[in-house]
């Protein structure tokens, strides 16, 4: 009957929003915590990895980059002290707390729906558009 299809369409739909909302938050702990455990200074990246078609939790120390290992950078954070001593000191989950509720989420959005179409060919456009 229509109402039995639209209750396993609903039913459907609400399974499959639980799980992207859980798989969201998961994520987000696992990004604050990889951040927040970084020892010394560096960065923390959410990255695309077209081998495995993944998103991925990278960390980098000093100057390097994920792009040296085929990864593609969809969002980074500073964790270097110049980053967020003044503020918070020795705080770093304070100022992680204070840097995601900064994220602009459609651009993130976008870098990885971009990195997913045009690969590491991806970075070369986003570098090439900084420096025009």
């Amino acid at each position: 009957s229509a109402l039995y299809s639209l209750f396993n369409s609903f039913f459907f739909f609400f399974i499959s929003f639980l799980a992207s909302f859980f798989f969201f938050f998961s994520y987000f702990f696992a990004i604050f915590d990889s951040a927040t455990t970084l020892f010394g200074s560096g960065w923390c990246w959410v990255v695309y990895n077209p081998n495995s078609k993944k998103l991925e939790i990278v960390q980098t120390s000093n100057a390097q980059t994920p792009v040296t290992h085929g990864l593609i950078p969809v969002l980074v954070v500073d964790v270097w002290e110049h980053a967020y001593y003044v503020d918070y000191r020795n705080a770093r989950p304070a100022y992680l707390e204070k840097f995601f509720s900064h994220i602009h989420w459609d651009f993130v959005s976008k870098s990885l729906e971009w990195a997913k179409k045009e690969g590491l060919n991806s970075v070369n456009f986003y570098m090439n558009s900084l420096h025009a």
